[in-house]
């Protein structure tokens, strides 16, 4: 193989950059498809609960394809398709509308799974000359997502990049353990990442369960009445309901941990009473989700074009986009709550997307910004937005939209300010560990993409990075 494209960078003696088309023909690798196109392509309405994984764009999540949220369609029907049948080990990337999300397919209990057309798999067929793992980096890299992005039209609704248009794609080639170095130093990243998002979705579902046990399902409220009825402890029960441990793991906590615990069971009464919207604990209220919150949607912070670019690459951005309009960006500070305005972007249980952030942000004007108004803290009204079923305050034919009279309409159900101050400290400490993990996230993902591409230029070793990964841990 001889090099096929000029860099603006110099690579190493050795190194290569080569077409997808040339590795093809060199068989290093097979020829990438992607899904069904035209009436062959499943629709909705062949979706089943269990079958083969239909993948999607929005199924390449962290490096990996998400397996159970997704779409399924049936066996029968997979086997009739012409393409897109992908294995584990294949790397997939998005080119269409959604471009350069990309995966490994993982390990399985399924034999193949079958993408959609926005999505090609590329198969490693000379294992020895090309690594699976760096070609997904490579894939991550600035310097192929800028040209990915280019050559696709990114930014625009149409989007897309074919697989006649993919064979194009340059691919830098490293020698084979050059590869495996890169790959290994992006992988450990990548792990680090992992680790890192899967503790803080346990700290996120931990906050979730605290929540829906205490405002949903009311059951320290639940364990003080059977205890009642059974001549038990009231204190004691709620204890338990509040901890998850049984009434004798109780003295085996600390005294310090007991005191902290009872004073909180002490909080919640003892009776459910009837209300317009069902049973509710003594002495809550229901009132609307306006009087709880203060929107922050007419105090944005408008900033001249050239503040924008200044400005723009430094800080998060947020905010659904619109199909067509010019969308203004404004600048926040702090800690705040952001619902979807736009209602057609929705999480896979049907409520618009609700993000919790801090620091200093980006966010555009289809976003509601919220915070909560104590003692009513925001990671309660964060909490409230995800358990509870927004979809019927969305209105618009043409455009799906959450306003601000019928977002504020929602019914809430305000507890007593001592319960509500009890919740807030509960879970702070959760979320002072979240944001913590998350800056980590943030440091980590910020150093892994500095160091590629210059791992991918050659203008560092793997050696050099380690070690200036080293300095900075």
């Amino acid at each position: 193989m001889s090099a096929e494209f000029n860099t603006p960078f110099e690579l190493p003696d050795g190194w290569g950059v080569f077409s997808v088309e040339t590795l093809i023909k060199d068989r290093i690798l097979d020829k990438p498809l992607d899904g069904n196109h035209g009436g062959i392509h499943p629709k909705a309405a062949d979706y089943v609960d269990f079958g083969v994984p239909f993948i999607m764009a929005s199924d390449l999540e962290n490096g990996r394809v998400d397996l159970v949220g997704c779409k399924f369609i049936s066996e029968k029907q997979a086997k009739a398709l012409r393409k897109g049948f992908s294995k584990a080990g294949d790397v997939l990337l998005s080119h269409k509308a959604t471009i350069g999300r990309t995966a490994i397919v993982q390990d399985s209990e399924h034999d193949f799974i079958v993408l959609t057309p926005q999505v090609t798999y590329y198969r490693i067929a000379n294992k020895k000359l090309l690594n699976n793992r760096y070609l997904k980096s490579y894939f991550d890299s600035n310097f192929f997502q800028l040209i990915l992005g280019q050559w696709a039209g990114a930014g625009s609704t149409r989007a897309y990049l074919g697989i006649t248009g993919q064979l194009k794609l340059p691919i830098i080639l490293p020698p084979p353990d050059v590869q495996e170095a890169i790959a290994g130093m992006v992988g450990s990243f990548d792990d680090k990442i992992e680790l890192n998002r899967q503790t803080n979705q346990t700290l996120e579902q931990i906050a979730q369960t605290i929540f829906k046990s205490w405002f949903v399902d009311f059951e320290p409220v639940k364990a003080k009445i059977e205890a009642k009825a059974a001549g038990r402890d009231l204190e004691r029960a709620a204890m338990c309901a509040i901890s998850g441990k049984l009434e004798s793991e109780l003295d085996q906590l600390s005294p310090e941990q007991r005191q902290q615990l009872a004073a909180t069971a002490a909080l919640f009464p003892d009776e459910l009473v009837e209300s317009e919207l069902g049973l509710i604990p003594a002495g809550w209220k229901w009132t609307t989700f306006g009087r709880v919150t203060d929107l922050f949607d007419s105090k944005r912070i408008p900033l001249s074009k050239r503040e924008r670019e200044l400005r723009k690459g430094n800080f998060p951005y947020y905010g659904a986009a619109a199909l067509m309009d010019y969308v203004d960006d404004y600048l926040f500070d702090g800690v705040h709550v952001l619902l979807a305005e736009d209602g057609s972007v929705m999480t896979p249980e049907g409520s618009p997307v609700t993000q919790y952030v801090w620091g200093r942000f980006w966010v555009n004007n289809h976003a509601h910004v919220l915070k909560g108004r104590a003692p009513v803290s925001d990671e309660h009204i964060l909490l409230f937005l995800k358990n509870t079923n927004i979809t019927p305050y969305i209105n618009g034919a043409v455009q799906l939209k959450l306003n601000q009279k019928n977002m504020n309409s929602i019914p809430f159900l305000k507890a007593s300010d001592a319960v509500l101050q009890g919740f807030s400290k509960a879970i702070a400490p959760l979320y002072d560990s979240l944001r913590g993990i998350f800056e980590q996230q943030t440091t980590l993902a910020t150093l892994r993409d500095t160091l590629l591409p210059k791992l991918l230029s050659g203008e560092l070793s793997v050696a050099e990075c380690e070690h200036k990964v080293g300095s900075c841990s």
